[in-house]
């Protein structure tokens, strides 16, 4: 007797209704970091898309998706810190002076947790892999953002942008309106474009994605920005000793592996990333011409003076913050003499404490901080989590997510609309994937 063929399960064709919002996120993503302002370092239009399209997004996928069986588990710890989060700057606003700046922030999270649930409903897609043209997506904006801060470091720029003595565009301000946003942006896509090319099949995809990583790197390289240079190669350091415990630990009979011979491919990558790392860092504080910690310039005494007003404030406000995006208008009332004749002598004042946990921490107390936190710490828990089933783009991933968390200690880009964006889409892949079925699990 002849035996029949198994035949291959069905998958269900996507809906017209998750196709058109699949098509209007990868839009979006593509055109929302690249939206340029006249106003220097404002971005409203940015937010305003933001704000419209997330929520939107979000919105028509749960209609979609009411009444349907979920094949998911329940919302992972990622995915209940994100929703937390809101909850926490709406809790702060009980006792704050003024409503509408609190709304304001919360509005813009509002959107950005629709653009981190609506990348997540992908992700969580293991028969379609819909996740991964969302990763090329994030490459192209940095590419775009490099190709641009390249030609704007060799003079030539195509916006009327307001001139900035304190940041020249020949750093490579692009779309993001200041250098160091630029970088925030590119030290979360580099390593994702790396881990893509150097897990994809296709040597013409291989070679776009190597080139593309050069030119975000060369464009790093100018862009004076420090911490952001230093986060992302001790990002790739911390991730490749990660990786090579996770990975050892997950052989199989199935997939053998000789673990002294990937030890010292570590060993080789873990050096060329220090050697490269050094020679980045070296260009960085050049550029600065400042110290080796930047204490004899004003930037970074700025910066303590603003951490010490935040303290004041937390200590202050413990419980509750003085309310979500209230730092600017409250900080002048926990001043230290200093900040008092800086801004008396020239009228110049920080509006952010340049620390995205403390700010957190003086604007909505324990809360806050704990949140934002816990956040993070899960996004890299789980992000290493998926190294077993994902490999190398997990591993792109948590560097992803490493580098903007330690960027995020010295400036404020997770407030700023291109980077946060796409910080805020990379924490929903991650949960999606964390969040995928174990039977329905596929290496990428």
């Amino acid at each position: 007797m002849s035996k029949k063929k198994a035949t291959p399960p069905k998958i269900a064709k996507p809906s017209r209704v998750v196709t058109c919002v699949y098509g209007v996120l990868l839009i979006a993503l593509a055109g929302i970091p690249v939206c340029v302002t006249e106003l220097f370092d404002k971005g409203e239009d940015k937010w305003f898309l933001i704000r419209c399209i997330g929520p939107i997004l979000a919105i028509v996928l749960g209609l979609h998706a009411s009444g349907k069986p979920l094949k998911s588990r329940s919302l992972d710890p990622l995915a209940l810190c994100a929703v937390a989060w809101v909850g926490v700057q709406v809790l702060s606003l009980l006792d704050a002076h003024n409503t509408g700046l609190g709304l304001t922030v919360i509005t813009r999270q509002i959107g950005l947790l629709g653009f981190f649930f609506t990348a997540r409903y992908f992700a969580l897609d293991a028969n379609t892999n819909r996740f991964m043209p969302i990763l090329y997506i994030l490459v192209v904006i940095g590419f775009a953002t490099s190709v641009y801060g390249t030609f704007q470091h060799f003079g030539h720029d195509f916006i009327d942008w307001q001139i900035n003595s304190e940041v020249p565009i020949d750093r490579g301000v692009s779309f993001m309106g200041h250098a160091t946003f630029a970088a925030a942006a590119l030290i979360m896509v580099l390593p994702i474009a790396l881990a893509l090319a150097l897990s994809t099949k296709s040597k013409n995809i291989k070679v776009l994605l190597v080139g593309a990583s050069v030119l975000m790197l060369y464009h790093l390289s100018f862009s004076g920005a420090r911490v952001a240079t230093v986060a992302l190669f001790l990002s790739i350091g911390t991730a490749l000793a990660v990786a090579q415990r996770v990975w050892v630990r997950a052989t199989t009979e199935d997939s053998p592996m000789d673990p002294a011979a990937f030890r010292r491919k570590v060993a080789g990558a873990f050096l060329v990333c220090l050697v490269l790392g050094g020679a980045f860092a070296y260009r960085a504080w050049q550029l600065k011409g400042s110290d080796l910690l930047g204490l004899s310039e004003g930037g970074m005494a700025q910066r303590l003076y603003a951490w010490e007003t935040a303290n004041r404030m937390f200590l202050a406000n413990p419980f509750n913050g003085v309310g979500v995006g209230h730092y600017e208008m409250i900080s002048p009332d926990y001043w230290g003499v200093i900040e008092s004749s800086r801004f008396v002598q020239f009228g110049r004042m920080l509006y952010q404490p340049h620390n995205d946990y403390l700010e957190a921490a003086a604007e909505m107390g324990l809360p806050g901080i704990t949140c934002l936190l816990a956040l993070v710490s899960f996004a890299l828990i789980q992000s290493i989590a998926l190294v077993s089933r994902h490999r190398v783009l997990a591993v792109g991933l948590f560097t992803a997510v490493l580098a903007s968390s330690l960027d995020a200690f010295f400036i404020f880009s997770w407030q700023i609309p291109s980077t946060a964006l796409i910080f805020w889409v990379i924490l929903g892949i991650i949960s999606g994937l964390y969040n995928r079925p174990d039977e329905e699990s596929a290496d990428v």
